[in-house]
């Protein structure tokens, strides 16, 4: 994903997140107890990097 043009790194995050939920639900012979926590914890990560903001400058909050 750093190696695509800034443009483009956040359509390139959701198509390797769908990628890897994909996978890891065609994998198979996962517990059913515990076949949620990979795609939720694939979706939080990519929350997680997308809402840091790291492309936008943090607003000025003047108090």
């Amino acid at each position: 994903m750093a190696a695509s043009p800034p443009a483009l790194r956040r359509p390139v995050a959701y198509g390797v997140t769908t990628l890897a939920v994909a996978g890891v639900v065609a994998a198979g012979g996962i517990p059913t107890a515990l076949s949620w926590f990979a795609p939720v914890h694939l979706v939080e990560l990519l929350l997680a990097h997308l809402l840091a903001g790291g492309d936008h400058p943090a607003p000025d909050r003047a108090a």
